[in-house]
């Protein structure tokens, strides 16, 4: 209980200091560099598993960011016209379906280095995180 009300406090500072920052790519990293810490304690990784496992999900991570880039990109959406709506939407589902392929091709680069129990616990484990830094940034703005 300790180490998990210890681990919260250190994600909820680093969470206000970091997003107080300007730089988009600093915070990002930052933010990053929280996650290795975070997974890594929940998810118990050795060294060796660590090894393999940080590249994998280092590269699965920037092709994930740069899909998600590519989906909020497009035309002002209040000025579309229905085609351009129809072409806009057959993009998005596109670029859906490749994230659900990448997806796919992750979970079997992970296969070979973690149970499929422990890829279940490492999602849960990022969303985990996710909640927290979200948590942390409401608290930070209600001050």
């Amino acid at each position: 209980m300790r180490k998990y009300i210890i681990t919260l406090a250190i994600i909820t500072i680093t969470t206000a200091a970091i997003f107080g920052q300007e730089n988009k790519e600093d915070k990002y990293e930052q933010m990053r560099a929280l996650q290795v810490a975070f997974v890594t304690e929940k998810l118990s990784l050795t060294p060796a598993e660590s090894q393999k496992f940080w590249p994998i999900q280092n590269a699965y991570k920037d092709k994930e960011r740069a899909l998600k880039d590519k989906f909020r990109q497009g035309s002002n959406e209040s000025e579309l016209s229905d085609k351009e709506a129809l072409v806009l939407l057959e993009n998005r589902l596109s670029i859906e379906e490749e994230m659900l392929a990448l997806k796919r091709e992750y979970i079997e680069d992970l296969k070979p280095i973690l149970t499929p129990k422990r890829v279940v616990k490492l999602f849960s484990i990022e969303h985990e995180f996710k909640r927290k830094m979200l948590k942390g940034l409401r608290d930070k703005r209600k001050k």
